[in-house]
């Protein structure tokens, strides 16, 4: 019985999040994770153990994520025309609708503050050497580079 109370009292301690990742080519479609959280917690811990737990494929950085569901990275998502022009793809994330300004090694989920994350595949592009956009999701844009959609 004293479990069962423990196990109640600790349900009411914990803040409901959501975790989407939205599908890097479709527009619309996407992967919902719904979890519990006691306490706050680095982003880069909770977004690799979310992954693990649920099977998802990543390949990691210690402070970013260089593909999900097996997308271009590296040499592979990024196109330079010449130094002034290029495009490069990779994932953002955003809690709230607000893209921090740090890397998830940073960044620290508050779990009584932040009810959703949400991971975008996303294009950074330069023109005349000034970066004109930044994570634009790729799923709204018509004219993408080749191997991008081809997962």
């Amino acid at each position: 019985m004293k479990k069962i109370i423990a196990l109640i009292l600790l349900a009411f301690n914990a803040y409901s999040i959501d975790l989407i990742i939205h599908d890097p080519c479709e527009k619309g479609k996407y992967e919902l994770i719904s979890f519990h959280m006691l306490e706050p917690m680095q982003m880069s811990d909770l977004t690799f153990n979310l992954f693990d737990d649920h099977g998802i494929p990543y390949i990691s950085a210690y402070n970013g994520i260089r593909s999900i569901q097996n997308t271009p990275y590296g040499e592979d998502a990024i196109f330079i025309q010449d130094m002034q022009n290029m495009k490069s793809y990779g994932w953002c994330y955003a809690v709230d609708g607000v893209q921090p300004n740090v890397t998830i090694d940073k960044f620290t989920v508050i779990p009584d503050t932040h009810k959703l994350i949400e991971w975008v595949f996303g294009m950074a592009e330069m023109r005349d050497g000034k970066w004109i956009s930044y994570c634009t999701p790729v799923s709204e844009i018509n004219d993408l580079d080749q191997g991008i959609c081809a997962l």
